[in-house]
């Protein structure tokens, strides 16, 4: 087998690999890479760098030596390209050209065999968490907001599994090279290092106790002195030629016994054709007096190569040059359930499924005429009769001599994979169609409020106000006329008339209320406490009531509906007050994890600020304290204490909105507390 077919063919030839560039053309991620690269490029890296360190994510180890300021440049450059490529709606071509970097060997500090799943995998989760931590302050569009995680998603999926295809081919890569050569002694030299690795059958070859290190000229001391030169150019040539290594020296051990040996191996180049890899075999010969013994170790060598395939956990094949399969391995053979002398040949083909059969004969036939390696799926019937996805991958195989000996392939079953990838389709599509059918649904629902808010604003509202108009004005022009009880009776008409006005009031800040079309923005709880005490100054000077809270933080928000929230709260501490006691009202902030607060319906994975305020007011039963937050549910009476009983529902319908949680804890004769978990990071 020539040794140039193990090495890696070019990236284009690499077809599975190449990304559908068309299917990354997104709506709205530009504009908000734009945004990102124009506004936030440093912010950006610093927070990848930040998010990075604290997962202490193993990619990092490559650049220890580098000073922060030097990683910093260095994630800032690479985060503006990343971003020039979205800005542009290129997201296919970066995939496709930061792939090719790492085929090609050409990352910044970091060998292309040395990135693992656990590196993809963490780098994206670090990529999606930044990308989201910046985009409340890019849209407050709940639409576009949704769009762009989306977008985020499908880039982030591609991209895993184009890092994760790569990985399996350069395994596979590697699993070849082993396999087109002799397993009885292996070697490889790191060029630039000179740093060699050697298998545990090299060392018995040599006489010697394994090492740690063995440098290039440590082995070069032990050839035959009349052979040293040979050795050398031999090896000069290779690296010069990029021809495989192939001759017979001799070495002399420490005892000063000779031994013969045939050394065998191949050489990798980077991107730029320089080598820098040389991997390969030492076979020891010694003994092989006359061809007959080289034909029998051949044989050996062939038999250890059947026994390393039927151990293998793949199905291997070997085709000849006519295109007719000569070997199966035992885990094919257990796989089809039938024998080797059914599958050899074209006997195998029976196993296909019929609708596959076209596709798998045109790829083979191409690929084999054009010497090519191929990768292709097909069903195979299994040895219970039932059809099986499998991954068929073929390499061309050529002797010493550059002759075209057939080729040599690995098939692994990917059926239960290739199920689960179209049942979660599916499901997708039911999904997408749910939340279509909800939408309608909910455009209705809106639809019908409007109509409410409209009936309730005008039409309910309208003979109100001639009730209270013309009641006033029979108090204002009649009232020395009409005996006590009409104007009782008068009075009784306009407070409830008034108590109508607020409730009509209440029912429509109720409704409105709602969760879409939000006005999202960076809110300042500090001026929003301000301004709730400006409106209950009135009643906080009334009732001497002392407030007092810390510095507040900045969320996430709705101006307006939070500046409610919390008039409300303060409100209903200062109204439930005890008799002739000044309210004392402590408001408290800290973080709190979700997964630490039980019994309480918010995500375990985020962080969220409990806002609490206690007062030293009448309090109330603590049963009452899921009740207190339903519409119309009042504890005391209308004449003991004012209100509609809609206010703390509001406070619910506020929280809800933003995606938090409140809850409340009384006890009668001393005070409430309502706790208000917040998101930190509102997605």
């Amino acid at each position: 087998m020539n040794p140039k077919s193990n090495a890696m063919p070019p990236y284009e030839k690499h077809q599975l690999l190449n990304v559908k560039r068309d299917s990354l053309h997104f709506k709205h991620l530009p504009s908000y890479a734009k945004y990102l690269l124009d506004s936030k490029l440093k912010e950006f890296a610093a927070e990848q760098l930040t998010l990075s360190g604290e997962l202490k994510i193993p990619l990092l180890r490559f650049f220890e030596e580098w000073p922060k300021k030097k990683l910093l440049q260095f994630t800032i450059t690479s985060s503006a390209e990343m971003l020039t490529y979205f800005s542009k709606n290129n997201a296919g071509e970066f995939i496709d050209d930061s792939v090719k970097r790492w085929f090609e060997n050409q990352l910044p500090m970091i060998s292309r065999d040395e990135v693992k799943v656990e590196d993809i995998t963490l780098m994206n989760f670090v990529r999606r968490k930044i990308f989201r931590l910046f985009l409340p302050g890019y849209t407050s569009n709940v639409r576009i907001f949704s769009s762009i995680l989306e977008e985020i998603d499908l880039f982030t999926v591609e991209f895993e599994s184009r890092c994760f295809k790569l990985i399996i081919e350069l395994q596979q890569g590697f699993y070849r090279q082993a396999q087109a050569l002799s397993h009885l002694g292996n070697w490889t030299w790191q060029i630039t290092q000179n740093k060699l690795s050697w298998s545990d059958e090299m060392y018995r070859i040599y006489d010697l106790e394994p090492q740690a290190q063995i440098t290039f000229e440590d082995i070069s001391a032990f050839n035959h002195p009349e052979d040293k030169d040979f050795v050398t150019d031999q090896i000069q040539q290779s690296l010069h030629t990029k021809a495989p290594l192939d001759f017979y020296y001799r070495i002399i051990l420490k005892d000063k016994r000779v031994k013969v040996v045939h050394s065998r191996g191949a050489i990798d180049v980077d991107a730029a054709g320089k080598p820098f890899r040389i991997f390969g075999t030492l076979q020891d010969i010694t003994e092989d007096a006359d061809r007959k013994k080289a034909e029998a170790k051949l044989k050996e060598s062939e038999e250890k190569f059947r026994t390393l395939a039927n151990t293998a956990p793949v199905l291997i094949w070997v085709a000849d040059a006519d295109k007719l399969y000569n070997y199966f391995n035992k885990g094919w053979l257990e796989y089809t359930g039938r024998s080797m002398n059914l599958e050899i040949g074209s006997g195998w083909a029976d196993g296909i499924h019929p609708e596959d059969f076209a596709h798998y004969h045109d790829t083979y036939v191409s690929s084999f005429d054009a010497r090519q390696e191929f990768i292709m799926e097909y069903r195979l019937k299994r040895y219970d009769g039932e059809y099986h996805w499998i991954q068929d991958h073929g390499i061309p195989r050529f002797s010493s001599k550059g002759i075209f000996e057939g080729y040599i392939g690995t098939c692994i079953d990917i059926h239960d994979k290739k199920m689960a990838h179209e049942l979660l389709e599916q499901k997708v599509k039911e999904r997408t169609a749910e939340l279509k059918n909800l939408n309608l649904e909910l455009e209705k629902n809106n639809s019908e409020l409007q109509s409410f808010n409209y009936v309730a604003s005008h039409d309910l509202q309208e003979p109100l106000r001639k009730i209270q108009t013309y009641s006033n004005r029979i108090m204002e022009k009649e009232a020395g006329k009409l005996p006590d009880t009409v104007k009782d009776y008068l009075q009784k008409i306009r407070s409830a008339a008034h108590r109508m006005h607020i409730l009509i009031e209440d029912l429509l800040t109720f409704s409105q209320t709602k969760a879409s079309d939000h006005n999202f923005k960076l809110v300042n709880l500090n001026l929003i406490f301000e301004e709730v005490q400006t409106i209950l100054r009135h009643a906080i000077d009334e009732k001497g009531a002392d407030i007092k809270y810390p510095i507040l933080p900045s969320i996430v928000g709705m101006p307006f509906q939070l500046q409610q929230l919390f008039a409300n709260v303060l409100s209903n501490a200062i109204k439930y007050s005890k008799r002739n006691v000044p309210p004392q009202i402590q408001i408290r902030v800290g973080i709190v994890n979700g997964e630490h607060l039980k019994n309480i319906n918010i995500s375990s994975e985020a962080e969220y600020y409990k806002i609490t305020i206690k007062d030293n007011g009448i309090g109330f039963d603590n049963k009452h304290a899921e009740r207190i937050f339903e519409v119309f549910q009042r504890l005391h009476g209308r004449h003991e204490y004012s209100g509609t009983g809609i206010g703390l529902a509001i406070c619910k319908k506020i929280v809800q909105n933003h995606k938090g949680y409140i809850i409340a804890d009384g006890k009668v004769g001393e005070g409430a507390t309502f706790s208000i978990f917040l998101p930190v990071n509102l997605s």
